[in-house]
Order: structure tokens, then C-alpha cells, then sequence
């Protein structure tokens, strides 16, 4: 062993004040990574796919004990705009910043540095509401404006059709197949548990969805006058006073689940 090889193998912070120019085998992807193309005197990961290994406290003094595997979990940017990596040890839970080389691969960087954006915590369409909120346009590409608005029409779609066959169709099966007997009485459960209940249902789900069904609890309502006409002629005048009553039902229940939607929101 030559005095140079000694002074690194027993010198302590040897690699603090010296360049680094040994060679190494990645021990996660195992590649062969040589100093020749970094950019810098001091490699400390793999130029393929970013990781390194806890051997350091501080950079250079190889005091660690550990030896774990470092992956890439993140990147920012420096006061002079030069990118790094941020480091944690699998082993440990160790965090180390390392600042990014000429030869680093430049996809997976990009790919550690767009995960957030590709998960974010909040639904997409609350930016646009909070811009609004905020003065701005909010406008979304419109690519996915088309895509948000066609999945807002199946929705109103399908909510329009099940209100008809709810405040349609059952008063009809209703008079149509309940025996005479039990007419009255299966009617009164429909206005006073069915109708309510699915009214303060369309209400939270309209309201769930934000401003895309917010017009589904008048639908729900005028639905129920609609089979009311078709089905009791000529219509009584307390029949307003139930559709009123389902309206108001609806748009409480809208106006409670955008609340609730608000707070969560804010929370994240």
C-alpha cells in the first residue's frame, strides 16, 4: 500500500481537501460509475439513477457507520439556480443534499422533480376556484376543460334521469298498481320519507361536485311537480308547497356539502 492510498484509507476528512477518483459499482442499479464526466472532484452518486450510499456525516469524512442506500426522493434549486438532490437513506432515514453533476441522467431528474405535480393533495379543479376567488381568470387548459365539462353533462345526465324515475315514475307505478286500500298510504310515504330523503341526497351530491349540478335540486324539485301533474290532476295547490319544500331540502343540503368541501380544502 502506497503513502497516498494510506493517507485515505487512515486520514480523517482525507476526501474533504481531495478530489475523489476511485471508481465504484452502484449498489442499486449496478452500473460501473468513474469519476471522468461529472464536472466535479467529488462524485458522491450514480450519474443513472441518482443514488448513493450513507458512508458520510460530512461531506468527505466518510464517519458514517451506516452504509445504507441512499435514493433520490427530491430536487431544489439553490440561491444561483444550480440544481441538488436531496438524498434519504433507506437504511437510517437520513437526509443529505448533494448538489446535481454534468452527467447526471437528466430524465430522472426531471421525473423526481415532477412527481408533486403528477400527485398533487387537492383535486385540479380547485386551483381554478381558488384563482377565481382570488381575482384571476382560473382558467384550465381547454383540453381538460372539454374533458371536466363532458363528465359534468354525464353526470347531470344520469342524476336527471334518476330524479325522473324517482319523482316520475313511482308516483305513476303508484297509482297504477297499488291496490285502492293502500294507495293513500304508499303516496304519503312518498312525499314524507322518500321525496325528502332523495331530495337532501341530490342536494349533498350536487354539492360534492361544485358548481358543475348546482341547478339539480331545482330539476329534483320541478320532477316532482311534473309526476304530480301527470299523475294527480289537476294538480292541488299544497303540491307547491311540497316542491317547495324539496327545493329548499336540495339546496340546504348543496350549500352544507360545499361547506364541508371548503373546509377540507383549506385543511390540505
Amino acid at each position: 500500500m502506497n503513502r497516498e492510498n494510506k493517507r485515505k484509507q487512515y486520514e480523517k476528512g482525507y476526501y474533504k481537501t481531495h478530489a475523489c477518483d476511485e471508481s465504484f459499482t452502484c449498489k442499486n442499479c449496478g452500473r460501473l460509475v468513474v469519476p471522468a464526466g461529472a464536472g466535479s472532484d467529488h462524485r458522491n452518486h450514480c450519474p443513472n439513477c441518482l443514488h448513493s450510499l450513507h458512508v458520510d456525516i460530512e461531506p468527505g469524512d466518510r464517519e458514517s457507520d451506516c452504509g445504507g442506500v441512499m435514493e433520490p426522493v427530491a430536487v431544489w434549486v439553490r440561491n444561483k439556480g444550480e440544481w441538488a438532490i436531496i438524498h434519504r437513506c433507506r437504511r437510517c432515514g437520513e437526509l443529505s443534499s448533494n448538489r446535481v453533476l454534468a452527467d447526471d441522467n437528466p430524465m430522472k431528474l426531471m421525473s423526481i422533480a415532477m412527481k408533486p405535480l403528477a400527485n398533487p393533495p387537492f383535486p385540479l379543479e380547485r386551483i381554478e376556484e381558488m384563482t377565481a376567488m382570488m381575482g384571476g381568470q382560473g382558467e384550465l387548459p381547454e383540453p381538460y376543460r372539454k374533458k371536466e365539462e363532458a363528465k359534468a353533462m354525464k353526470k347531470n345526465l344520469l342524476c336527471g334521469l334518476v330524479s325522473a324515475a324517482v319523482m316520475v315514475g313511482l308516483p305513476w307505478l303508484a297509482v297504477a298498481f297499488a291496490p285502492a286500500d293502500a294507495g293513500m298510504a304508499v303516496c304519503l310515504l312518498l312525499f314524507f320519507a322518500v321525496n325528502p330523503v332523495y331530495a337532501v341526497a341530490v342536494g349533498v351530491l350536487s354539492g360534492q361536485s361544485g358548481k358543475a349540478m348546482v341547478f339539480q335540486p331545482l330539476v329534483t324539485a320541478a320532477l316532482f311537480l311534473v309526476g304530480a301533474w301527470l299523475n294527480f290532476p289537476p294538480i292541488d295547490p299544497v303540491f307547491w308547497g311540497y316542491g317547495a319544500v324539496y327545493l329548499a331540502l336540495g339546496y340546504a343540503a348543496w350549500g352544507i356539502a360545499r361547506l364541508v368541501q371548503r373546509k377540507k380544502a383549506s385543511r390540505s
